[in-house]
This record gives C-alpha cells, sequence and structure tokens, in this order.
C-alpha cells in the first residue's frame, strides 16, 4: 500500500467526473427537445468526460488500500446513503406531492436499483451505473489486494495482461454482440478495464512535454476514426457505442484517461484553489444520485427559455442543475450524517448499559 496521504488530484478529477455527468444528463435528457441538428457534435463531446473516467479513477483510489474489509463497508455506507436518499425521493414525490402513490413494492424495487421513478426518470435512469459499478469495484478492489500482496515488484506486468485479456473480451463483444465472454458480462468487461488501467496508472507522473501529449491524443482520435470504419458506425455515435459499451467508445474514453494522467502534477495551484470541486469528488456518489432530482426538474425548466435559442437554454439548464445537485446531494450528505449519528449514539449507549450491569 502506497502513501496514505489524501490525493487532491483525485478529488479534483472526481469532482470534474460528476459535474460532467450533470452536464451530460442536461444534454441528453430535457435538452434533448430543444438543441438543433447543428449541434449534434455535442452529443459527442460531452461523452469524452464520461463514466469510464470515473472507473478510471476507482481503480486509483484503490492503488491507495489494500484492506479488502474497508473497500467493502464503503461501498455499503455508498448503498445506504443511496437508500436514504430513495426513502426521501419518494416520500417527497409521493407522499407530499402527489399523494395516494406511494407503493412499498415500487420503494422495495428501487433499493436494489430497479424499477421507476416516474416523477423524476433521471434518477430511474442514471441507476444503470451502481449495478455495474459496484461489482466492478468489489471484484477489483479484491483482485488488486490478492496480486499486490503475491506478485509484489512484478505486478504491474500482471495487470497488463489483464486488462490485454479483458480488451479482447471488449473487441469479442463488439464484433459478436454476444452476451458472455468466458463468464465475463460486457458491462462488467468494459468496465473493470478501466478499473485496473486506474490502479496500473494511479502512480504515474507523465512526464512528457505537452505536444507529446497532444500527440498522443491525436493518435488517440486516428484510431478512434479507424475502429468507426472498421466497423462501419458513425465515429460521432459515441451514445449508441456507450450501450452496450464498444470497443469504439473504449478509445474515445483514452482521452479523458490519458488527459487525467498527463496533468496530474502539473496544475497544483488550480487544484488547491477549487476546493469545492474537490468536494464534490469526495462525496461523488451522493451527487451522482442527486443530480437526477436536477435533470428532472429541468423539464419544466427549459421550455421558458426557449425564445432566447438553444445555446442560452442549455447555459440556464445546466445552471440550475448545478445547483439543485449540489444543494440536494450536501443536504443528503448532511441527512446521512445525522441518520448514522443517531444509530452509533444508540449503538455506544446499549453497549454501555450491556457492561454496566
Amino acid at each position: 500500500m502506497k502513501s496514505k496521504a489524501r490525493d487532491i488530484y483525485l478529488d479534483f478529477y472526481r469532482g470534474i467526473a460528476t459535474i460532467s455527468v450533470v452536464f451530460i444528463h442536461t444534454v441528453y435528457w430535457s435538452g434533448e427537445n430543444y438543441l438543433t441538428d447543428n449541434m449534434g457534435i455535442l452529443y459527442t463531446l460531452v461523452l469524452l468526460v464520461d463514466v469510464p473516467l470515473f472507473v478510471f479513477l476507482s481503480g486509483w483510489s484503490a492503488f491507495y488500500t489494500d484492506n479488502i474489509k474497508r473497500t467493502f463497508d464503503n461501498l455499503l455506507k455508498i448503498w445506504m446513503q443511496y437508500i436514504v436518499f430513495i426513502i426521501i425521493t419518494d416520500i417527497v414525490c409521493h407522499v407530499i406531492l402527489h399523494p395516494g402513490t406511494f407503493s412499498v413494492q415500487d420503494l422495495l424495487y428501487q433499493m436494489v436499483f430497479a424499477g421507476n421513478t416516474p416523477y423524476v426518470p433521471a434518477v430511474a435512469g442514471s441507476l444503470w451505473f451502481m449495478p455495474m459499478w459496484i461489482p466492478v469495484t468489489l471484484v477489483g478492489s479484491i483482485l488488486t489486494v490478492l496480486l499486490r500482496r503475491s506478485a509484489e515488484k512484478s505486478d504491474q506486468y500482471i495487470y497488463i495482461r489483464i486488462i490485454t485479456f479483458l480488451l479482447v473480451g471488449v473487441a469479442w463483444f463488439s464484433v459478436t454482440n454476444q452476451s458472455t465472454y468466458f463468464g465475463l458480462s460486457r458491462n462488467f468487461c468494459f468496465y473493470i478495464s478501466f478499473f485496473l488501467l486506474g490502479y496500473l496508472l494511479a502512480d504515474c507522473r507523465f512526464k512528457g512535454r505537452l505536444w507529446q501529449y497532444l500527440a498522443l491524443c491525436a493518435a488517440i482520435i486516428i484510431l478512434w476514426f479507424l475502429v468507426s470504419r472498421a466497423f462501419q458506425i458513425p465515429a460521432k455515435g459515441l451514445q449508441n457505442a456507450k450501450f452496450p459499451p464498444h470497443l469504439m467508445y473504449f478509445v474515445a474514453s483514452l482521452l479523458s484517461v490519458v488527459t487525467a494522467v498527463y496533468f496530474r502534477g502539473k496544475i497544483d495551484a488550480i487544484v488547491q484553489y477549487c476546493s469545492a470541486i474537490r468536494f464534490v469528488g469526495k462525496n461523488a456518489l451522493p451527487f451522482y444520485f442527486s443530480q437526477g432530482i436536477g435533470s428532472s426538474i429541468i423539464y419544466y425548466v427549459y421550455p421558458h427559455f426557449l425564445p432566447y435559442g438553444p445555446s442560452v437554454t442549455l447555459a440556464i439548464c445546466f445552471a440550475v442543475n448545478l445547483v439543485i445537485t449540489l444543494v440536494c446531494g450536501t443536504g443528503l450528505i448532511l441527512i446521512y450524517k445525522g441518520v448514522f449519528w443517531v444509530v452509533d449514539s444508540t449503538k455506544r449507549c446499549m453497549v454501555k448499559n450491556r457492561y454496566s450491569k
């Protein structure tokens, strides 16, 4: 296990990735109702900083711990945060705003990342991420801990072999459209590749010059278009290549990975100054849950700004979405801390009373 000092770049990048998701869901949910065809390139550009970067950063985070129990406890904590979030959401939507529509069965489905949220559709639409991210993080963390303890200094070559094996699987899925690859699902195979890549590059410092970074980005873009041509799919069709994840989406997503690695250690002043972004990064999942609220509410906002044109409407909707996300996310964090402070206090009292008898 490496240094326990908190990596502020990790928090900063996670904050950027979370805010990017807010923007993506502003564009792809309500934005589809007013963005014109000549802004179609925007649908491609926003997906360049997306879920693959978030999973890459999860692997980066795993570099700093070799405690599987802590990883499991953190995942359980995040699930509990989500349960608190979905209970509050259901109470507001189905008890306060729309009385008589509450269903215990729907709530139970939602607690396991299924079911619908009809009054806040972007919440349910965002939950595909959790059934992917939890097993990827758990399995990836267990794998990295076991390999770290057994392989010692040569472990990076093991990761390269594993990632290569997984990339063959991603290509296999893209060519054959099969559902499994040696028992691995398409989503799992795709995203755990980014997790392991994040772990492998977590301690990497790219010392090359700017022209070398730009040359690498240019090579990735060329490869992106070559893969597009090979599979005869539009290069700008990243949304279709995202569900289910395609090799072309993997290549395009490498741009954000390379950028994160290159700028690490080069923008210290910016990272130190942007404490708000780092706060979002430290609490990325609560804010991810909350963006579903903002992305749903802006359906009621955008019609009022259509006369100002799509660009202004998008800017206003993004600002509104971001503010709602930050407010709801911060509220969720405070509520969660309050709930579990009460639980911990009750436990301590029970233990104290038991030993005092």
